[in-house]
């Protein structure tokens, strides 16, 4: 029983080079060929800031409650929300095709399919962390503070990642036999974005929506991270545990539709 329970904590582990190798390669092949190359990592979440920053600020003229009045309030909490946002976005929208796009893998049969979520995973989570750099170093630039809450950040996007690596594996293998999912992922990715808090907070929210928004996966992430970096608060531990609970029920449960439908993938593929 605890065994079946690590094993995807345990495939990971066993083929951890193979993970970490793929996982740079498709770092590294993402911006081959470009003049700035890996130096892309930095500058598109920096140019993704600046652009919030100008429209909301000065063409819009938009405030968020409770952070005060100063240039960069409205971006930096809208730039919070759409890291999370992309990050989940990344991994979904990347399982889809994740099995047919690595054909030449599923014929191998020493191959360890189940770790090709974990690829996307840990080079999701690189990017991801740039994007958290960029946002903090765009703080301390317009007068901001950094929190000791800020050490609480990995605590918050855990649950987040186990979810969706739990979702990762599940429409990788959904994929290869319903072709039609990676055509709807696009929706399934803006709706979860505008069903989210990234535009605005909760609390300003109508109380008839509150409880659409929060059954958003990525809500509770969004709030929790603005409330460590922005707002230097602990977030809501016991939303957290919860979270985290359900996202350990995903994982084993995406994990365990991989593992009984791989054995078809060949055959479809």
């Amino acid at each position: 029983m605890l065994q079946n329970f690590a094993s995807p904590f345990s495939c990971f582990w066993q083929n951890r080079f193979i993970v970490m190798s793929m996982a740079r390669r498709e770092v590294t092949g993402r911006y081959r060929g470009s003049m700035l190359g890996m130096l892309w990592s930095f500058v598109n979440p920096l140019l993704m800031l600046a652009l919030y920053t100008f429209f909301f600020k000065f063409i819009f003229n938009a405030k968020w409650p409770d952070t005060g009045d100063t240039t960069a309030d409205y971006a930096v909490m809208l730039f919070a929300g759409l890291i999370v946002h992309g990050m989940a976005a990344e991994i979904m929208s990347r399982s889809t095709g994740l099995i047919v796009g690595n054909v030449n893998l599923v014929k191998k049969v020493l191959f360890p399919l189940e770790v090709l979520p974990w690829v996307v995973l840990v080079s999701t989570l690189f990017h991801t962390a740039i994007s958290f750099f960029v946002l903090i170093c765009f703080i301390l630039a317009s007068g901001g503070a950094l929190h000791w809450s800020l050490l609480l950040l990995p605590m918050v996007l855990l649950p987040m990642a186990l979810l969706f690596l739990g979702a990762a594996w599940f429409l990788s293998a959904l994929g290869v036999y319903l072709r039609d999912v990676e055509q709807v992922m696009g929706s399934v990715v803006t709706l979860l974005l505008f069903s989210s808090t990234v535009f605005f907070s909760i609390d300003n929210a109508p109380a008839a929506i509150r409880p659409i928004l929060l059954f958003n996966p990525i809500t509770e992430i969004i709030n929790s991270v603005r409330k460590v970096v922005v707002y230097g608060v602990s977030p809501d531990w016991f939303n957290l545990s919860v979270y985290f609970l359900i996202a350990i029920i995903f994982l084993q449960c995406g994990y365990y539709f991989f593992r009984k439908t791989r054995d078809g993938f060949a055959d479809v593929l």
